[in-house]
Order: structure tokens, then sequence, then C-alpha cells
């Protein structure tokens, strides 16, 4: 099977490679408010990249859209991870509760099982063709 890798597919890796490398450095140190959530944003960005890269080389339409489904798993992720970051980096802890987080992260898991079931309910994507 060969690969057809353009540059965007190099670049979008070498960003994932960063995105990796900067919450292994954040985890060891985590010496800052909000690190682990940062890292954790930064986990999520290395994931939307490294499926899109997946989705990229992919050839078939069944492939990609695969791979298109495991992006979501940083997609969804992102907004709420970024959301704790936020709250935790400017000291606003007191939004950063037990009962919110378990409300921030209905969303997110909604959008998942919405996208790997889709093929059920057609909500997500409703005709999936090459583009021209």
């Amino acid at each position: 099977m060969i690969y057809n890798f353009l540059i965007v597919d190099l670049i979008f890796f070498g960003s994932a490679v960063l995105s990796l490398f900067i919450a292994l450095v954040i985890i060891l140190k985590h010496a800052e408010p909000g690190g682990t959530a940062f890292a954790l944003v930064m986990i999520s960005v290395s994931l939307w990249l490294i499926f899109r890269v997946f989705e990229g080389v992919a050839e078939s339409i069944a492939d990609k859209v695969l791979w298109a489904k495991f992006e979501y798993l940083g997609i969804a992720t992102l907004p709420a991870f970024y959301f704790v970051f936020a709250s935790q980096f400017s000291r606003k802890d007191q939004w950063t509760t037990t009962r919110n987080l378990l409300l921030f992260s209905v969303i997110p898991l909604l959008t998942l099982v919405l996208v790997f079931t889709n093929e059920v309910h057609g909500l997500i994507w409703s005709d999936i063709r090459p583009a021209r």
C-alpha cells in the first residue's frame, strides 16, 4: 500500500509531535496553575492532528470517514479542556467544580456518540462524497 503524503500532512504531523512534546514537558514540570489542563489541551490538539494526517493519507472514502471519526476525539474534547485550563490559569477555580466538569463533559461525550453512530442516524454527515 502506497501512501501519498502531502506537505500539509508532514506539517500536521510535526505539529502533533510538538504538541505531544509540550504536553510531556508540562506534565513533568506542572508547577503552574492549569498545567495539567493545558497538557490535556495539547494532547487533544495532538490527537486531532495525528488522525487528520491518517485521514489525509487514506485512499478510500470508508478509511477517510473512519479517521475523521477518530479526529473528533480531539475536536470534541478540546473546548472543554481549554475552558478548564483558562479558568484554572486565571485563578477562577470556583468554576471547575465536579458538578461543572460533569456538565462540561456532556456535550463532548454526546458529540462522540453521535459521530461514532452516524451510520444509524446521519446527523453528523448526511452525505459523504469526494470534493471536486
